[in-house]
């Protein structure tokens, strides 16, 4: 008898895990603009928008969405997805919401500027209080600080995994000249409005910002793993678009909703950094002309 359990135990533990599909939604519009300075987008429709979508396609989908999006709580769920991840899974992260550049304080970046996610309580300058004290950058997500994360969910994913990280942000608030002007295709199914994400405000760091700021590690290189592609709304000197649903009246951001289009299409995960590259989304025609997202593979 032990030996028909010892075998049976055996031969369970040789079978392969069955791979998982897993995502997490990070949405915010509805930013407390008197405590932050930031303004009302409409992030929180996008995770509406993709909740369904992703779940139809086998994913387990963890959202995070206005004031349940605070830094602390989108570190926490990350973690989480890390700590179940197993070789062969295939990882979605989307983060729609605001997003600014800080100084860069430990010269990764070419620019000196250091993209950021802006989390719910994260404030658009050390003018605003956190509490009784001035803010210092705490509660925004640095890519410095979203990068050991990734590199562990690419170990973890394995070379049968794939792991996609969407920005449906933006880090500019400059207008080019003559795109405002731009006229809504009238044959798809969105209106262009004048709504962007971000600001061209760049974070500037007090005395008390610098010393935080500065703990920042600087980020080496992806290791071996799966693939990552990560996708970007726009170049960063660039705006990034809502656009209005003709069918509903409401906002999404562009390329949520280019991304929703692409998951009714059944455009493969795997061909999403070549649908991207090739530009095949202009065939969408939910884009502005002058406005071009971003895809980087590792």
């Amino acid at each position: 008898m032990r030996k028909s359990l010892t075998i049976i135990i055996l031969f369970i533990l040789w079978l392969p895990l069955e791979a998982h599909n897993r995502a997490l939604l990070v949405g915010i519009g509805d930013y407390d603009r008197a405590a932050t300075g930031w303004s009302t987008i409409h992030g929180n429709n996008d995770v509406a928008l993709l909740d369904g979508k992703l779940a139809a396609k086998g994913f387990t989908v963890s959202k995070l969405v206005d004031t349940q999006a605070t830094k602390a709580k989108i570190i926490k769920a990350l973690d989480d997805i890390v700590s179940v991840t197993g070789p062969g899974d295939m990882i979605y992260i989307h983060f729609s919401g605001h997003g600014q550049l800080i100084e860069d304080l430990n010269g990764d970046e070419p620019s000196r500027t250091d993209q950021s996610f802006v989390c719910y309580d994260a404030c658009c300058s050390p003018s605003y209080l956190m509490g009784k004290r001035n803010y210092r950058g705490e509660n925004h997500l640095v890519d410095d600080e979203l990068f050991p994360i990734l590199n562990r969910l690419k170990k973890k994913v394995g070379d049968k995994g794939l792991l996609i990280v969407v920005f449906d942000s933006c880090y500019s608030g400059g207008a080019d000249r003559g795109e405002m002007s731009d006229d809504t295709d009238t044959d798809t199914d969105v209106e262009w409005v004048d709504d962007t994400r971000g600001t061209d405000k760049e974070y500037r760091l007090d005395d008390a910002s610098r010393k935080y700021m500065g703990r920042l590690k600087r980020p080496g290189n992806y290791g071996d793993g799966g693939d990552i592609t990560i996708i970007s709304a726009c170049q960063s000197y660039k705006r990034n678009y809502e656009c209005r649903a003709r069918g509903t009246g409401k906002q999404y951001g562009s390329l949520s909703y280019c991304i929703a289009r692409m998951l009714d299409d059944g455009i493969p995960f795997t061909d999403w950094a070549d649908y991207f590259r090739n530009e095949r989304f202009r065939s969408l025609r939910i884009f502005r002309p002058i406005q071009t997202p971003v895809v980087e593979t590792y």
